[in-house]
């Protein structure tokens, strides 16, 4: 384990008196109201999520303003389908709305090292306990050995390829059929699966 640094935390500031955010639901305000210059607002937007992608930026497939905890503004653009045939030259494309999920890539990693470390604060498990996934608890099977710290560190000895480059169109590796293959429709149970 790696020593705790020796400077302080800064504290954040405090949540602002009159903010609505965060709740079960995200308020919407008029940009207007707060002062936005709506038009060019509109512009930046419409210009982010064009159909032909920036050439500097690349391709963005949504984006969200918020101001004051509150939803201002989203546009949502095109993505490449989410199956094989996005891995070709020029992929098919299909429009976003507010309900279509995004594939977070390695911000999750982030995200469950967070909740992981939440629930370490709270007493409710250590990164020594075994992560207790049902699947791998049948008599002998090693993988229930596997502990939290195995897989926050990405060391849990699971079989695993990721290669995105010069791959074999008859042998995918394990991360494109988890993303774009058989696993797409849920990554967690085709990544818990293997061996």
């Amino acid at each position: 384990m790696k020593p705790v640094p020796d400077h302080p935390l800064v504290p954040l500031p405090p949540q602002p008196e009159g903010v609505a955010w965060p709740t079960t639901e995200w308020p919407s305000a008029d940009p207007g109201e707060l002062g936005a210059d709506v038009g060019r607002l509109t512009a930046l937007l419409d210009q982010l999520v064009a159909d032909d992608p920036d050439p500097v930026v690349g391709r963005t497939y949504a984006a969200a303003v918020v101001a004051g905890g509150r939803l201002v503004a989203e546009r949502y653009g095109l993505r490449p389908v989410r199956d094989l045939r996005s891995l070709g030259d020029d992929p098919p494309l299909e429009q976003l709305g507010p309900d279509d999920e995004l594939l977070s890539w390695s911000m999750a990693k982030s995200l469950a090292n967070l909740a992981v470390g939440v629930a370490v604060a709270d007493g409710a498990l250590s990164v020594d306990d075994p992560v207790g996934d049902p699947r791998w608890a049948a008599d002998g099977d090693p993988r229930a050995a596997i502990s939290w710290s195995d897989l926050l560190t990405m060391q849990a000895g699971l079989a695993w390829t990721e290669e995105y480059y010069d791959v074999d169109d008859d042998d995918l590796p394990d991360v494109m059929k988890m993303l774009w293959g058989e696993g797409a429709t849920d990554m967690a149970a085709y990544a818990a699966d293997k061996a």
